[in-house]
C-alpha cells in the first residue's frame, strides 16, 4: 500500500495582500471599462481643449463688481443729535419695563 503524502498548508495571504486584490480587481475592471468606452465612438479619446477666448467682449474697467463694502444706497447715517435722541428713548423705555417688572414682581408676593 503506497504512504499518502500530506497536502500541503496553503498559508492564508497577509492582510496587505488581500486588501490589494480587491484594488488591483477595481483597476483592471476600469481598464477594460475606459478600452471599451475608446472602441464605442469613430472619434479617438482626446484631452480636454482649453475654451477659445478671442472671441470674449472687453469689459469696461468701471464695470467690475466690487469687492468690500457696497455703496451706500439706504438712509443717511444718524447726526449726533438724532443718535442722542435715540439713545435717551431707549434708555427710558428701559426704565420703564424695568418698573413695571418690578411693580409686577411686588405685587406678585
Amino acid at each position: 500500500m503506497p504512504t499518502m503524502r500530506p497536502r500541503p498548508r496553503i498559508l492564508p495571504l497577509p492582510v496587505p495582500a488581500r486588501a490589494a486584490r480587491p484594488l488591483a480587481t477595481f483597476g483592471v475592471l476600469t481598464t477594460l471599462a475606459l478600452g471599451l468606452a475608446a472602441c464605442a465612438n469613430d472619434t479617438p479619446l482626446t484631452l480636454p481643449v482649453p475654451p477659445d477666448t478671442s472671441n470674449v467682449a472687453e469689459v469696461p474697467a468701471d464695470s467690475y463688481p466690487t469687492i468690500g463694502t457696497t455703496p451706500r444706497t439706504g438712509r443717511a447715517p444718524m447726526t449726533d443729535a438724532q443718535r442722542a435722541r435715540l439713545q435717551r428713548d431707549l434708555e427710558q423705555v428701559s426704565r420703564d419695563r424695568e418698573a413695571k417688572i418690578r411693580s409686577a414682581v411686588d405685587s406678585g408676593n
